[in-house]
């Protein structure tokens, strides 16, 4: 039942208050309920948890499906228009005969993820261009 409804069946009780306006309310209401209890059902299962009946929702046991990083790790990404411009500009710093070939937006870079974080870190906020494309660095099989 709403707020509204409840508030007004404590101020008068004895107003006569159509059964079908109640069942209603009650409708809605559990529509509503259903709708909170899916999501959060979701929400268990996607994190992993195993329902096991009545109140027992179980963390998931055993490997986690996540693994450690090293930051010696390789990266792959495709660079996007604003990456290759943050990337070769990094570059500029050192002399011309140890630079590496310049690259362009669709180019496909390699590298380990502690220098990746040194080249794009600064250049990385909120609302900043994306220097990769879909904004997905993917690991190399080590």
């Amino acid at each position: 039942m709403s707020q509204d409804l409840i508030t007004r069946l404590r101020a008068r009780p004895c107003e006569n208050i159509s059964p079908p306006a109640i069942e209603l309310e009650a409708a809605n209401r559990i529509e509503q309920l259903t709708s909170e209890l899916d999501r959060a059902k979701r929400a268990l299962v996607r994190s992993g948890f195993e329902d096991h009946g009545a109140a027992e929702w179980k963390p998931p046991i055993g490997r986690s499906p996540f693994r450690p990083i090293n930051m010696n790790n390789h990266f792959q990404l495709t660079l996007t228009a604003r990456g290759a411009v943050v990337y070769n500009s990094y570059f500029h710093q050192f002399p011309a005969d140890v630079r590496p070939a310049e690259l362009a937006a669709g180019d496909v870079l390699e590298d380990s993820l502690w220098h990746l974080m040194h080249i794009f870190g600064p250049h990385m906020f909120n609302g900043c261009q994306i220097p990769f494309e879909g904004n997905v660095v993917t690991p190399m099989n080590d």
